[in-house]
């Protein structure tokens, strides 16, 4: 109910939400979990699991992946959560890197940056359960390339690019 609230996820189940706000009023966006609406839960607060934005779901349901930092305020990059807030791990460190999306089998996590090449590509980084993998550029044009969704059998990325001096989806 909080204009802030905003780039909501489903959970795999289908009955949570994983979203960003910077509701607390401060100026710093945070991760909130709530329940679908359902007269059940629809009573209850948002669980805020503490700083980043744009959260989303592993396909087992019991991790986030988000971009953040360390709760100093530093080391920012992509992180993982578990969904009740704990065991927090540092994936990547690039403050550019943004918009994190889990591939349907778990494996890696696909993400666009600006802080690594020049520009907006698209990145994929392999995650082990406790170990962060090696990242890979997926994208390699002088456009931005963006905002990356992967397929539900984790064959292709498709991703947003003014390739051509013209936005479309590549």
């Amino acid at each position: 109910t909080n204009l802030e609230d905003s780039l909501p996820r489903w959970n795999p189940e289908g009955n949570r939400l994983a979203f960003s706000s910077t509701r607390y009023g401060d100026g710093r966006s945070r991760i909130y979990l709530a329940w679908a609406q359902d007269a059940k839960f629809a009573t209850e607060e948002a669980l805020d699991l503490g700083e980043g934005s744009d959260p989303d779901w592993s396909p087992d349901g019991a991790r986030l992946v988000y971009k953040g930092c360390d709760e100093a305020g530093a080391n920012c990059g992509l992180w993982t959560t578990a969904v009740d807030g704990t065991d927090r791990r540092q994936l990547t460190d690039n403050a550019g890197d943004a918009r994190p999306r889990w591939s349907p089998d778990g494996s890696r996590v696909v993400f666009m940056s600006d802080g690594r090449d020049g520009n907006w590509d698209i990145y994929s980084v392999l995650v082990d359960g406790s170990v962060a993998g090696e990242v890979t550029r997926i994208s390699f044009n002088a456009a931005s390339d963006g905002l990356p969704a992967i397929s539900p059998d984790g064959a292709e990325i498709v991703f947003v690019s003014n390739r051509g001096n013209q936005w479309g989806i590549w």
